[in-house]
């Protein structure tokens, strides 16, 4: 668990608490929030819509009429839902960028050129810089910011309601993409939910970390 309010207090106690700290630290506090919302809904329709159950999985794909239209409304809930969550979870390391680059930078960048990858690579050797370069490099990190580029800067992903007879397995699936020459092969879309939890666990440590580093008791 990250006790924002403790470095939030920490920082108070030591004069060192401009009013960009405070927004900062309620701002990511209030995205996790926000992607929690979304990553509930979306898990309880691809909860819904997958299957290894013959029959089910078989109406999943092959529904016809209202049955199919009505299918067809959940996937774009889904798919909305799981977009704000994997938005949310980018969303949360641009902030924690800011709040990072206020805090541990020694020549702070300019906030207009201020960006995760940026702030990692200027912050001063410790924790904080080697669980965020962890994250970084991770697939999950990786395919979740290529989604994210992807939908908001070229096209939407793809989704489809697909059977997999090798798996025995009805879901909504994610076609394959590509994004600045990394190709991401077709995955599950309840599988990339839990990248974006994941992502967003990793941040938590990551706010966990900097408690210590700022010298936060109890941290």
């Amino acid at each position: 668990m990250w006790k924002i309010q403790e470095l939030k207090n920490h920082l108070d106690l030591l004069g060192e608490q401009p009013e960009h700290y405070i927004e900062y630290l309620d701002s990511v506090a209030r995205v996790i929030d926000i992607f929690e919302f979304h990553k509930a809904e979306a898990f309880s329709v691809f909860s819904k819509l997958d299957s290894d159950e013959p029959e089910m999985a078989l109406r999943l794909v092959f529904s016809l009429g209202s049955e199919k239209a009505e299918l067809e409304s959940e996937v774009i809930s889904a798919q909305a839902h799981l977009h704000a969550a994997l938005q949310n979870v980018r969303s949360m390391y641009d902030i924690l960028a800011q709040l990072l680059n206020a805090l541990l930078v020694h020549e702070p960048i300019a906030i207009h050129l201020c960006d995760i990858c940026r702030v990692c690579e200027a912050l001063p050797d410790g924790n904080v810089r080697t669980e965020l370069e962890k994250i970084l490099a991770s697939f999950e990190y990786q395919y979740v910011n290529s989604f994210v580029n992807t939908i908001k800067h070229r096209n939407l992903v793809q989704f489809n309601r697909q059977l997999d007879l090798r798996e025995g397995r009805a879901s909504i699936r994610i076609k394959p993409f590509s994004y600045s020459g990394n190709f991401y092969e077709q995955k599950w879309a309840i599988d990339v939910l839990k990248y974006g939890l994941d992502v967003k666990n990793q941040l938590i440590e990551v706010g966990r970390l900097l408690n210590s580093e700022c010298g936060v008791r109890n941290a």
